[in-house]
């Protein structure tokens, strides 16, 4: 009996030891062929082992990413984190196969994600927690297979210089849905030499470079990359395979690689109104400029019309609402438009249930949901999903977005306005799937690991004590004494 005793406690310090420890998946980013860890620039996943993005997943499912642009299949993914790495593909089937966050490295491996500017009034400070929100809904997102796991996750950091994500609350004073996101600068016709029969490396004036949105030219020549060159992203260096000839100039078009940001619009998104026939003015055979009543305009809504005979051609300023003819209208020529402004109207709901809000309120959850999913790596689709660029809007239908109302709560449900009534809430798991398939690698060999100090002095010495008590039996006479005293009662 006391052989049991001591087994029975032995086997419960081992198992309070464990949950002391804890388990943890030690992580890496393995490819299909050739093993690496998740801390190299690029990962691959081919079922081929070729890198050519022709099949760019082979654990959790058989389909190839669609890449940059393409709204047409279900989700399509044009970016991924590696680490805190945020790798961008353009080329038109995603050929950089997907990445993993290390569980076991905690915050060193998460995206941090930063509040710039003014985050303090009322509305700011809902959007913040809504804002978290959606970025832990993403994270939260398990995978539904035995054979694998899931991982992506980001966190709030309140250093800038920390920070992979920057976030921002102000008026965006345009036309967007609600919000905004971006991650590089377009460069174009840079120059970036001149040969001389016998440099063949050069460097881009910024860096990193996005994978796949370069083109080099020689003396006006589009080049072959892989071919004529090859380029190292990191750095934006350029290795011609032949020395650029003697007075050759080398140009290039790339976009570079800044800090994804995220932006929401403090003052939420207006609603249109159409203008028909309204007088602009009339020619004098010198003005050329003209302005409209009102503005913002949205863009190629307007038709201008000049009573001459040859009307001139012109150019439209959609924020200031100027028009700006090649030649001066004729002396006396009537000039009139139709066309649509976006008009002061929207405002945000923090409001959890989409269907409290008011005709006029955009859902901001929605949006929020939608904004951090560029940030996961996944491009707009028409399908009616969370990345459909519709949704949020507000039910009037005097808004710049067009379709039918989505309302996402979670990632995989949301509800629907069809313009008189509230349908039954729709199951649309493309969003999770994106996530399992961009994040997915095989489980790996669950090992014990160290917590840190403070928890290991608290957890040495109940190990220790356990194991004192067992050794000397002190353990089984306290139970004896225990049992004696509980006869007497």
């Amino acid at each position: 009996m006391r052989m049991r005793s001591k087994i029975f406690v032995l086997c419960l310090c081992l198992i309070l030891t464990a949950s002391f420890f804890g388990t943890s998946t030690i992580v890496y980013a393995i490819p299909s062929k050739t093993a690496h860890t998740n801390t190299e620039k690029t990962i691959w996943w081919e079922l081929d082992g070729v890198k050519d993005g022709s099949s760019s997943h082979n654990h959790r499912s058989a389909r190839s990413f669609r890449g940059w642009g393409d709204e047409d299949d279900p989700y399509s993914a044009f970016a991924v984190w590696d680490d805190e790495q945020y790798r961008i593909s353009k080329a038109p089937v995603f050929d950089l196969g997907h990445g993993f966050i290390e569980e076991s490295r905690g915050s060193v491996a998460i995206p941090d994600y930063y509040f710039k500017g003014d985050w303090t009034t009322d509305d700011a400070k809902k959007a913040k927690s809504k804002i978290g929100q959606a970025f832990k809904m993403w994270g939260d997102v398990m995978s539904d297979r035995l054979d694998l796991v899931t991982g992506i996750a980001f966190e709030e950091t309140t250093t800038e210089a920390d920070a992979e994500i920057i976030i921002y609350w102000e008026n965006i004073d345009d036309y967007d849905c609600g919000g905004k996101w971006a991650y590089g600068i377009t460069v174009t016709g840079e120059p970036v030499g001149t040969g001389d029969g016998i440099a063949d490396i050069f460097d881009l004036a910024h860096a990193p470079v996005i994978v796949s949105s370069e083109t080099v030219y020689v003396a006006g020549v589009k080049k072959t990359r892989d071919t004529d060159y090859s380029i190292d992203y990191q750095i934006g260096r350029i290795f011609f395979e032949t020395a650029p000839a003697t007075g050759a100039a080398i140009t290039a078009d790339y976009t570079y690689y800044i800090k994804p940001y995220l932006k929401f619009d403090s003052v939420p998104p207006d609603k249109l109104v159409t203008v028909t026939g309204e007088a602009v003015g009339t020619g004098d055979g010198t003005k050329k400029v003209f302005d409209l009543a009102h503005k913002p305009v949205k863009e190629d809504s307007q038709t201008i019309y000049v009573d001459q005979p040859s009307p001139p051609t012109y150019t439209i300023d959609y924020q200031a609402g100027k028009i700006t003819f090649t030649t001066a209208p004729d002396v006396g020529a009537a000039i009139t438009a139709d066309y649509t402004y976006f008009k002061s109207g929207g405002k945000w709901s923090f409001a959890v249930d989409p269907k409290t809000i008011g005709a006029d309120e955009w859902h901001f959850l929605s949006v929020a949901l939608h904004e951090t999913g560029h940030v996961v790596g996944l491009w707009h689709q028409k399908d009616g999903d969370l990345m459909d660029p519709t949704v949020g809007e507000p039910r009037n239908s005097d808004f710049d977005c067009d379709g039918k109302r989505r309302y996402f709560t979670k990632l995989d449900e949301y509800d629907i306005w069809d313009g008189t009534k509230w349908l039954a809430p729709v199951k649309d798991p493309d969003p999770v799937e994106a996530v399992r398939d961009l994040y997915s690698i095989p489980k790996p060999t669950v090992v014990c690991t160290v917590p840190e100090f403070p928890f290991t002095l608290p957890l040495i010495t109940s190990v220790a004590m356990c194991s004192y008590l067992l050794i000397k039996g002190k353990l089984s006479r306290t139970k004896q004494r225990f049992s004696r005293s509980k006869r007497r009662e």
